[in-house]
């Protein structure tokens, strides 16, 4: 079954509600014009009693009972619009209007309506003084014109709800063009135009947020697929030319035939293979960084553990390459949170790139406080232009890095993620042709 669209449940909404308020509203007039008109025709009721109390009681006490009788008869017929009655104390009846049917009552008292002659009247029964009057005023034009008013609204009440439904769905449909653009532009947004963005509408309102949002988000997403696919070629890249030479090693080997010919191809392979097995393990790690993932272990460890693990192990890189490693003679104690073989690894790769990059007969200095650790080298350092770069995937300085001395270009950009998932961060001086110091900033 398919469903409304919104402009249509907003139609039908607002002509509910309006109906709701056209029917209340129309009921209150009624109402109160009813209440209002019967409260005029009561009040006169009273005023018109008082006066026939009055002139009943001047007449009787100014003639005698024929000619006072004849005296009220004279006036209270004059009366326009009521018709009255008047009983004296014993109940006798003084006065009635010849088209009445009235008797003088006893103890019912008080606004009634009844009918006379079929025309509706109001009609008031009370004491004045010692006499009881009756008195009674059509209500015919009150009838009429709440059925008049009653009539009109009947016949507006719809032909209003005709026209503010459709001016309503109209104006909803003005409404929900912006949104109709955007989906339709959104619905266009594909793999091969991710630059292409939402219209943003000038309206200061929900819908200029929602673009605004969207077009962020199409944004991150532009940026995160450019990554993607960057890393994807790099990392292609990056495996093709040791798979290659892996190859070619095996071919030219398999070729000649020779025990000699295999005995020298294995080591170079093994040493390929390796090789390969870091790039890839370093691009498994990368790419579960970017997948949002945290580290495999989140416990506490000692860092001061960890770092002289780091310096016996580098202390043999720098040995071999004859490059005097200084240490510091005390470590402080701190306390991290987080994986420890991830932290060794950091470490690692900051102490390798320095023994890597300094020549022969230099010298790498490590220090450590409770807030940093500095590693500084007397190496070849990194240019004004390429410092800013370091910490990219897969960027090499052409002076400082190769494939023979150095990796894929993937070091410090794994190192700077170990650090931020630490809530650490890395900081780098370096000058061409001096050194390099490196400062991994611990977290408070």
């Amino acid at each position: 079954m398919k469903s409304w669209s919104i402009q249509a449940r907003l139609t039908l909404w607002y002509g509910a509600a309006l109906s709701i308020s056209m029917v209340l509203l129309g009921a209150g007039i009624s109402w109160v014009l009813e209440t209002s008109l019967f409260r005029d025709i009561d009040q006169r009721l009273q005023d018109h009693i008082v006066e026939t109390g009055r002139i009943v009681s001047k007449e009787l006490a100014e003639h005698d009972r024929a000619e006072a009788l004849q005296e009220i008869r004279e006036s209270l017929s004059a009366s326009p619009g009521e018709r009255s009655a008047v009983c004296d104390e014993k109940g006798a009846l003084l006065y009635k209007a010849p088209e009445l049917d009235f008797t003088c009552p006893q103890s019912v008292f008080g606004y009634r309506n009844l009918q006379v002659r079929s025309e509706p009247f109001r009609a008031l029964v009370t004491r004045e003084g010692p006499y009881t009057i009756f008195a009674a005023a059509s209500t015919r034009h009150i009838h009429s014109a709440l059925s008049r008013l009653r009539w009109i609204l009947l016949l507006s009440v719809p032909l209003i709800l005709l026209i503010a439904t459709g001016g309503g769905y109209w104006l909803s449909k003005r409404a929900m063009a912006p949104v109709e653009e955007i989906t339709r532009t959104a619905h266009a947004i594909g793999m091969r135009n991710l630059s292409r963005r939402l219209p943003v509408p000038p309206t200061g309102d929900a819908l200029q947020r929602l673009s605004e949002t969207l077009n962020d988000m199409f944004a991150r997403l532009e940026s995160a697929f450019q990554k993607i696919s960057q890393f994807t070629a790099d990392a292609a890249h990056e495996l093709r030319t040791p798979l290659a030479l892996i190859r070619t090693t095996a071919e030219v080997a398999l070729r000649s035939g020779q025990p000699d010919e295999y005995k020298d191809a294995l080591p170079q392979i093994v040493e390929e293979t390796a090789r390969t097995a870091v790039l890839v393990e370093h691009l498994l790690f990368l790419a579960r960084a970017d997948a949002g993932g945290t580290l495999p272990v989140n416990s506490a460890f000692q860092l001061e553990s960890v770092m002289l693990d780091v310096v016996e192990s580098a202390r043999k890189l720098a040995a071999a390459r004859g490059i005097e490693l200084s240490t510091p003679t005390h470590i402080s104690q701190v306390e991290l949170h987080g994986d420890a073989a991830a932290m060794r690894r950091l470490l690692l790769i900051l102490l390798d790139n320095a023994i890597k990059y300094t020549p022969h007969g230099g010298s790498v200095t490590i220090a450590m406080n409770r807030s940093a650790i500095e590693i500084t080298d007397s190496g070849i350092g990194i240019s004004a232009e390429d410092l800013p770069h370091i910490f990219e995937r897969f960027y090499r300085a052409d002076k400082a890095r190769s494939r023979d001395s150095g990796g894929a270009g993937l070091g410090l950009s794994l190192a700077k993620w170990i650090a931020e998932a630490h809530g650490a961060s890395i900081s780098v001086e370096s000058r061409a042709g001096v050194g390099s110091k490196f400062v991994l900033h611990l977290p408070d």
